[in-house]
Formats: structure tokens, C-alpha cells, sequence
């Protein structure tokens, strides 16, 4: 997990760098797994925040505009936190890391996956068969939750959800993420959670639990902590997000269990999942073309501007990519003399179609940077930026965005 960001990005090896200084082992290769290090919730909270988290400085590179609205599974509102600018990093890290520590701590239990039954109906067959000790911890989908508590307590559940149709599947884990078993670590996690800093958000963020948006300092320290014992709602979250005139979800961080969880539940929406170099590279490839940049009806004044920003782009990035003498005069000496010449029938008052040049013109400056060497990401956030210092508007459905973090399932 990480490995292949961690060797592709110098960004994302100080965040793994950070990290293991921070938590006193190399992460990175805690993540190889070698002798079972995931299977401590100490080392995988910490694991997971730090993959989310290098996932989506990746990603928000190729982002012209921020997200909508950001949300995180359980865990993943810890990462949801940095990445909407509440959370420092180093500071989320060893959050994670004493989280499940406290969570280790707690009265032992275990948890299942339930298939096939409403959520409702699975918590009544809860409270008539084991009283509360076992609880619905996570409302993935219609017909999937996942069930926390005593793990004396699983068999008798198990029996009674299996004679309503139900199919449950143990999970191997000892702990017992939002149930009541969880109470012991609430204190004391409160306490970090202060102590960790947590201000207001740039982004929006929806609440896994309860459902409500939160930007402020106060609400989200105390979602942080509520979200414990609580029951993780992410249907109702993906709801909220979508009401937030979301058209595009898309998850960071290890698998793509939200993806999934997403798609089932919201088939008309465009969801995708990050988990790794050549899916981020895919995601951003997929952002930039279904988001090509139309500029809004301009004026004189703007599509001069713009043509100057984009000579200056043309003669300011140097020729890295070996062009033959053919290559170069089509595919950049040909756009180049284009611009040239739009900008001359500007400037004498001489266009029909202000619209039309300037897609002409976005088309022309697209070719030369990717001759030069752009990737199409690249090349989609110059022209964003040229089109900016312009004063030109433009149409990106990054504004309709939402962000998913991941969840280490507690």
C-alpha cells in the first residue's frame, strides 16, 4: 500500500518520510505487510490516513477548482480533515495512530458484514435477539451494513439475522468500531482531538454519522468524536453530497470499497476511486476530458489578453521533446504563426465569431504545449490559468466534485 506513490512523487515521500518520524517506524515498509503489521489498528489507521492523504495531493494537481464538498468513511473523516485544510498533517498522523491505540484498548469484540437485509430490519433483529450488544456500525447500502460488539454475542445475532434471509460474513478482527464497546476511548480521544488543533475547513465536509455539513472548528472536533460509538450513515452521506449539486464522486485512498458502495447506491452519478499512480493518472485524464474548457461570451479586451498569455506560454516552455523539422513546424511553429495572426485581426476589429476564435485559438495552444511536452493535465491547467489572467470564464465541473476518503472499515 503506497509503494508505488511513494517512488513516483517527492511530495508523497516526505509525507511517508513525515510520517514515519512521527510514529517512530519506517511506514512504508509497515505497509509491505511483511510480518502482519496491518493487522494492528495502530499501524493501519496511521497507514490509511497517509495513502488518502498523498492520494489526493496527487490529484488535486490536475483540479482546476476545489471540491464541493468533501467526506471520509469512519476514519476517512480524519483524512477528510487535511484535505480540506483542517487538519495538519503531522498532527492527523498521530491522531490516527493513538486512535487505534485507544480503540485496541477497548472491552474486546468483533464485527460481520450483513448482505441482503435493510439496515432497519437488521437493527430489529438485533434488539430482539442480543439486546444491544450488537449494533449496526456501518449503513453501506440498501441491502449491506456491517454489525459490531460482543463477540459472545455474534452467534446468537448471526442465527437470527441467517433465519430472516440475511447472509453474515465474520470479519477477523478484534475490535468493535462504533458500538458501545467503544465508550472506554471516547475520553480520551476527546482529549487528542483538542490537543490536535482541528480549525475551521476551506471545504465543506459531510458528516458520515449524523449527515450534517460542517465547516466549523467546534462541529467537526466533536463528529470526530461522536463518530466512535456512533453508526456510519454513508448512503445518507453520499445523499448530502449529491444534494450539493455533485455530479462526479470520487474516492482516495486505499481500494475502492466507496466507489463501489457508491455507484450501487447512486448509478447516475460519474464515480471514481484513486488508490494508486496509474488510477489517479486515469481519474485526472478522465476529469480533464470530460471538463474541456468553453470559454463564456468575451470581448476584445479579454481575447487579447488571452492571446498574449498564450504566446507568452508558447515562447516561455522550452522544446524538451526531440520534434523532427516536420514535427515542429506542424505542431508548433504552424499554431504559434495561428495565434499570431488571430491576435493581429483582434487588435483591427476584424472577427465575426469571438467564440469560435478563442476555441480555435484554446485548441492551437493545447497542441503546442503537448508538443512541447505537457501532459494533457498539464496542458488543461495552463490554459485554465491563461484564460484566468485573462478574466475569461470558464465552465470546469470540478465545482461539482465531491471527495471520498477511505475507511480502514472502523
Amino acid at each position: 500500500m503506497g509503494q508505488d506513490l511513494y517512488y513516483e512523487d517527492e511530495e508523497v515521500r516526505r509525507l511517508y518520510d513525515t510520517a514515519g518520524d512521527i510514529l517512530g517506524y519506517d511506514l512504508l515498509r509497515a505497509c509491505e505487510d511483511r510480518h502482519g503489521e496491518l493487522s494492528d489498528t495502530a499501524v493501519v489507521q496511521p497507514a490509511v490516513v497517509v495513502h488518502s492523504v498523498a492520494c489526493w495531493r496527487l490529484l488535486c494537481r490536475a483540479l482546476p477548482e476545489p471540491p464541493a464538498v468533501m467526506a471520509g468513511h469512519s476514519l476517512g473523516e480524519i483524512s477528510a480533515l487535511v484535505c480540506a485544510g483542517a487538519l495538519d498533517f503531522e498532527a492527523a498522523v498521530a491522531l490516527a495512530q493513538r486512535r487505534g491505540r485507544l480503540m485496541a484498548e477497548c472491552p474486546p469484540g468483533t464485527m460481520a458484514v450483513v448482505f441482503g437485509l435493510h439496515a432497519d430490519e437488521v437493527e430489529r433483529v438485533l434488539a430482539a435477539s442480543v439486546d444491544g450488544r450488537v449494533v449496526v456500525a456501518n449503513r453501506n447500502s440498501r441491502e449491506q451494513c456491517v454489525i459490531s460488539g460482543e463477540a459472545d454475542a455474534f452467534a446468537a445475532a448471526g442465527t437470527a439475522l441467517s433465519a430472516r434471509g440475511a447472509v453474515v460474513r465474520p470479519l477477523r478482527v478484534t475490535v468493535a468500531p462504533h458500538s458501545p464497546l467503544m465508550r472506554a476511548a471516547v475520553a480520551g480521544f476527546t482529549e487528542l482531538v483538542t490537543q490536535a488543533g482541528i480549525g475551521d475547513a476551506d471545504i465543506p465536509i459531510v458528516s458520515s454519522c449524523d449527515g450534517t455539513v460542517l465547516r466549523g472548528a467546534v462541529e467537526l472536533s466533536d463528529s470526530l468524536c461522536n463518530q466512535l460509538t456512533g453508526c456510519v450513515d454513508w448512503p445518507r452521506t453520499v445523499r448530502l453530497m449529491v444534494g450539493h449539486q455533485v455530479d462526479t464522486l470520487v474516492e482516495v485512498g486505499p481500494k475502492a470499497v466507496l466507489r463501489d458502495l457508491s455507484k450501487s447506491e447512486f448509478p447516475d452519478r460519474t464515480v471514481w476511486a484513486c488508490d494508486s499512480v496509474r488510477g489517479i493518472r486515469s481519474v485526472s485524464m478522465a476529469l480533464a476530458e470530460s471538463d474541456p474548457i468553453r470559454p463564456a461570451t468575451v470581448g476584445t479586451t479579454e481575447l487579447v489578453a488571452f492571446l498574449l498569455a498564450g504566446l507568452r506560454l508558447a515562447v516561455g516552455t522550452p522544446d524538451d521533446v526531440g520534434l523532427s523539422g516536420e514535427e515542429y513546424e506542424s505542431a508548433v511553429r504552424a499554431p504559434y504563426t495561428r495565434l499570431l495572426e488571430r491576435l493581429d485581426l483582434v487588435r483591427a476589429a476584424r472577427i465575426s465569431d469571438p467564440e469560435e476564435l478563442l476555441e480555435s485559438a484554446i485548441r492551437d495552444i493545447a497542441m503546442l504545449l503537448r508538443a512541447k511536452g505537457f501532459s494533457a493535465l498539464q496542458s488543461h491547467a495552463a490554459l485554465d490559468r491563461a484564460l484566468a489572467v485573462a478574466g475569461t470564464a470558464v465552465r470546469s465541473s470540478t465545482s461539482a466534485l465531491g471527495l471520498e476518503a477511505a475507511s480502514d472499515g472502523g
